[in-house]
């Protein structure tokens, strides 16, 4: 999380769930599209529980913004 921002508690229960959560709590579109970013704490966190890399929690954000925005 970042300083001065905070959340109601929310538990999540998948990977996909946890996606959502980051797309409604995190501005992801500062550092998904940007090669050099470091992704956020919260980010890192989807990655340590879900065991992915943060290049595949990227690419499947990347997938998510893609189906939506078309």
């Amino acid at each position: 999380m970042r300083r001065g921002r905070v959340f109601a508690p929310q538990s999540v229960s998948s990977y996909e769930e946890a996606q959502a959560w980051l797309w409604g709590h995190s501005r992801v579109e500062e550092w998904l599209f940007d090669p050099d970013a470091v992704l956020p704490p919260e980010a890192m966190l989807v990655c340590a529980v879900y065991w992915v890399s943060p290049a595949q929690l990227s690419r499947d954000l990347r997938k998510t913004w893609n189906q939506v925005a078309g």
